[in-house]
């Protein structure tokens, strides 16, 4: 329509058109426009007071005023200035054709959805057999059909959603009234959907699922960025003693006890008190599940440095006296037994460390107590002369010991292995001298026996060691058992033959076999007893816990728990 015909028609239609809608109230119309069920988008005529009565010559001038330049700045491409002339022109003169414009130009500047509203406020606002203004002016019915395709067109027009998650790779659903409208992977190909309401739903495995409405208008581009959150597990801490500090990934988080949802990974928990060793684990946090872990923190281990100082104190005695008893005589002996005593006790005290283990002490002595023996009764196969055994078995002893001190902290002993090797040696050498004793062995050859007793000994506790994991004690039962069974053995063989001597020595042969066969009837039943000392069933460890009562109050808790 030309503005010509435009204004001629704005003033003989003016009052046709405004009295009527400013009559109507405004539920009624959106009834009848076709609204109901249909989200609105309020416009601004629709917070334009009713216009004056009358029919004010000058209020048109002033409308027409407003369109003229709604038209130029419509031309100059500033559609926001002409929506803002058009709609102050249709508030004066409420003429139906203005909400084409209004509409077009909303268009213009891509506000779909206002431009949707206007034109479908145009469609039902052109009246009933209305005709055309000019010769160039569209017809009025053909115009309508053509704007009424035109929002079908806009209608569908999809808006463009892109989603970004962190970590990537989501799941994105979007889902309306009428079930899932549209699913794709985040960080991928933007999702097209119709203009409305929906539920957006991000998901993905080992994450807190995210849920957020959006409400995407006609073609208008979104983004949405979201940083999921791992899904959480409970972990569950319970400790012995009480009072130990209980540390998750280096944070202190609790006494005693600790519970707290975490995000499900891995964690590392370090539990620590006074008087006792910390301990160090790498726990497993699952989602959606809770973890219990009873931590029972263990003694420390005790030290080996008083019975290593009481041995070097010994080894100095006797090094000292042999020493110069071997090179001055029996006087000298006797300050060598007090210079060596200063020496072993005083270098020591000095020297050992105050955490060396009891292991590695028992480790050291039996060393020391080989390597005496070895030199000293090696010595005995070749000479029988004491000034010249004496001072190679004490090199023997100071020469074991110092091989076990500069071994010890490689090979690790603990208490259990060490009273092995001891046992080992004890039970080697005591069968060699027994088998002396039975076949009246030269000293020569006696002394070989002993040695071959005691290296066999010393590499059969070497192996047990490898293969079992025994205790102190419990080596300490076998060796009682052994030495019940010589007990039991020399017994016997009195029984037997009470006071029996057909020949010089016959005696000593038979209480040495007897000694022997207890000896290893013994040692063998020891072993057998003892066979499950170290490997209970059942291990069972004393806990603590929190209990809620039915009052509400909190309550300290004690029991055990087990595992087999």
């Amino acid at each position: 329509m030309t503005p010509a015909g435009r204004v001629a028609a704005l003033a003989t239609l003016v009052v046709v058109v405004s009295a009527p809608a400013s009559a109507q109230p405004e539920e009624v119309r959106r009834a009848e426009g076709g609204y109901i069920g249909k989200e609105l988008v309020r416009l601004e005529i629709d917070d334009r007071p009713p216009p004056p009565p009358g029919d004010d010559p000058r209020l048109q001038d002033i409308a027409f005023e407003h369109y003229e330049r709604g038209n130029v700045l419509y031309i100059q491409g500033d559609y926001k200035g002409a929506v803002a002339e058009f709609v102050a022109s249709y508030c004066l003169s409420p003429y139906y054709t203005v909400l084409k414009d209004i509409g077009q130009a909303y268009e213009r500047s891509l506000e779909y959805e206002r431009a949707v509203a206007y034109l479908e406020r145009y469609v039902l606002a052109v009246p009933p057999g209305a005709r055309r203004g000019g010769t160039c002016d569209p017809d009025p019915a053909e115009d309508k059909r053509n704007v009424s395709a035109r929002i079908q067109v806009l209608q569908t027009l999809p808006a463009n959603i892109q989603v970004a998650t962190n970590p990537p790779g989501a799941m994105v659903t979007l889902t309306s009234d009428a079930g899932v409208r549209a699913q794709d992977r985040a960080n991928a190909r933007t999702i097209e959907v119709v203009a409305g309401r929906y539920t957006m739903t991000v998901e993905l495995a080992g994450y807190e699922p995210v849920s957020r409405t959006i409400e995407p208008e006609i073609g208008k581009p979104y983004s949405y960025y979201f940083e999921l959150s791992p899904r959480r597990g409970r972990l569950q801490i319970q400790t012995v003693p009480g009072d130990a500090r209980i540390f998750v990934d280096d944070r202190l988080v609790g006494l005693g006890s600790y519970q707290d949802e975490l995000p499900g990974g891995s964690y590392q928990v370090l539990v620590e008190a006074a008087g006792y060793l910390p301990e160090r684990r790498l726990v497993e946090v699952v989602a959606g599940r809770e973890t219990r872990i009873p931590v029972s923190l263990p003694s420390p281990p005790a030290s080996g440095r008083t019975q290593l100082l009481i041995a070097s104190g010994i080894a100095g005695t006797i090094g000292g006296g042999v020493g110069l008893n071997a090179a001055v005589g029996k006087y000298g002996a006797l300050a060598g037994i007090g210079l060596g005593a200063g020496i072993g006790i005083g270098g020591g005290y000095l020297g050992i460390p105050r955490d060396i283990s009891v292991g590695s002490s028992s480790y050291i002595i039996t060393a020391g107590l080989v390597g005496g023996f070895e030199a000293g009764f090696g010595a005995a196969i070749f000479t029988d002369d004491g000034n010249v055994i004496g001072p190679l078995a004490t090199v023997g002893l100071v020469g074991g010991a110092a091989f076990a001190a500069v071994t010890a902290s490689r090979l690790q002993i603990d208490a259990g292995d060490a009273a092995l090797l001891n046992s080992g040696a004890l039970w080697g050498g005591v069968a060699g001298f027994l088998l002396s004793a039975a076949f009246h062995a030269k000293p020569e050859v006696g002394s070989g026996l002993v040695l071959s007793g005691l290296n066999l000994g010393l590499v059969t506790g070497a192996l047990l060691g490898t293969r079992f994991d025994w205790s102190r004690g419990h080596v300490a039962l076998i060796d009682l058992a052994g030495l019940g069974g010589i007990a039991v053995g020399v017994a016997l063989e009195g029984a037997l033959y009470p006071n029996e001597t057909t020949a010089e020595g016959e005696t000593d042969e038979k209480t040495a076999h007897f000694a022997l066969a207890g000896m290893a009837l013994g040692l063998a039943a020891g072993g057998w007893v003892t066979r499950n000392l170290d490997a209970p069933a059942l291990r069972v460890r004393p806990t603590t816990g929190r209990a809620t009562t039915a009052s509400g109050s909190e309550v300290i808790t004690v029991g055990f728990s087990g595992s087999f």
